[in-house]
C-alpha cells in the first residue's frame, strides 16, 4: 500500500467525519441530544436518545432473546 493511498484515506477520513457531524447536529434549541449507560437486566447498555422536538414521545425497541 502506498503512503500516498494511506494519506488520501486519513484526509477523505477527517473530512467526511466532519461532514457527518455537521449534518447529524441538532440545530433546534427545543432539541434533545442525551446519551448514558442504563442497566437493562443485569447489563449495563449505551443508550442515546437524540431528537428535534423535545416534546415528541421516547419509543424504545429492546429486542428480548429468548432460549
Amino acid at each position: 500500500m502506498s503512503k500516498n493511498y494511506i494519506l488520501y484515506n486519513v484526509v477523505m477520513r477527517k473530512r467526511n467525519q466532519q461532514s457527518n457531524a455537521r449534518k447529524l447536529q441538532i440545530g433546534n434549541l427545543k432539541g434533545i441530544e442525551e446519551a448514558g449507560f442504563v442497566k437493562i437486566g443485569s447489563i449495563d447498555q449505551w443508550v442515546t436518545i437524540r431528537g428535534e422536538a423535545l416534546r415528541s414521545k421516547v419509543m424504545p425497541h429492546i429486542p428480548i432473546l429468548q432460549k
